[in-house]
């Protein structure tokens, strides 16, 4: 096994864990929903971190620059830390509304997201790929929704979740990397 090889596993590790942090927290929630005024904005905010992570992996193992792994290891990192913070974990205390945890807690997650997506146009530009292809325009476009998804409020939030949910869905099944694809 070459040093990239093992280092492509580290990542899938890593990639790996932030998966199971986000299933793990919404089985959480399903056993706790008598107890869990549950709420969409976080759930799509967790939903697209998740789709996130799955293309991330597709891509590292299909079309990786081996150039720029220090930005593939960061930007892993990046997802596997907003995958833990968007919702509530078995480790904390039950929260009454999950709206009301997210507001509070859950929001930060966006914060290494939005890093991550400037993270991945860069690593479009630095590896040569058309910044105004249509890849290229739909992180921008998803590095500028992040904005009103951290400072929005009420009816703001959510339609930006469900916006941005909706267009990573597209990507992923249309666009970005996937089995098969390259």
């Amino acid at each position: 096994m070459s040093e990239f090889e093992t280092f492509a596993v580290v990542l899938s590790f890593i990639l790996g864990l932030g998966v199971a942090q986000i299933l793990s927290s919404v089985v959480y929630l399903l056993q706790a929903r008598r107890e869990v005024r549950i709420a969409w904005t976080p759930l799509l905010w967790a939903y697209a971190l998740l789709l996130y992570h799955v293309n991330f992996l597709f891509a590292l193992l299909q079309a990786i620059n081996e150039a720029l792994w220090h930005l593939d290891l960061l930007m892993a990192a990046l997802l596997f830390l907003a995958g833990g913070l968007v919702l509530p974990t078995a480790g904390r205390p039950l929260p009454d509304d999950l709206i009301d945890f997210f507001e509070e807690h859950g929001r930060i997650a966006l914060l290494p997201f939005a890093l991550f997506q400037g993270l991945n146009i860069l690593y479009y530009a630095l590896s040569g790929w058309p910044l105004f292809g249509p890849d290229g325009v739909l992180n921008i476009v998803l590095l500028l929704l992040l904005v009103p998804g951290f400072w929005g409020r009420g009816a703001v939030k959510f339609v930006t979740s469900l916006v941005f949910a909706g267009l990573v869905t597209v990507a992923f099944l249309f666009l970005w990397a996937r089995p098969g694809a390259i």
